[in-house]
């Protein structure tokens, strides 16, 4: 999946058998802050899915998205040596509630 940009992606399945939703299975992929303090919550900061047929096990569909903390100082500097989203990227990215419709979409 592409970084640091929101993109949806739908794949021509040309006469495949999964055409129901029901028949879909979605692969998550979330990246979170990873609070040092008991006090500090998580906080997410990018999203990903892959929406697959599992009758041919195609990719019909995927989205990611880096997402923009309310604080960004909850982005340690060490994240982006672990995952390499820095500050930089989720500053530009969309806050969660800009990119829930969208996830809900996905997963229901």
């Amino acid at each position: 999946m592409k970084r640091g940009t929101s993109q949806e992606q739908n794949m021509a399945l040309g006469g495949s058998p999964c055409r129901e939703r029901s028949s879909e299975l979605v692969f998550l992929d979330v990246e979170t802050t990873m609070p040092v303090r008991k006090e500090k919550r998580f906080r997410m900061l990018e999203f990903g899915a892959i929406v697959v047929c599992p009758r041919k096990l195609v990719e019909k569909r995927s989205y990611s998205t880096l997402i923009r903390p309310g604080d960004l100082s909850m982005v340690p500097e060490s994240s982006s040596r672990s995952d390499g989203i820095t500050r930089e990227a989720v500053a530009a990215a969309p806050k969660f509630e800009e990119v829930a419709a969208t996830i809900y979409g996905i997963l229901h």
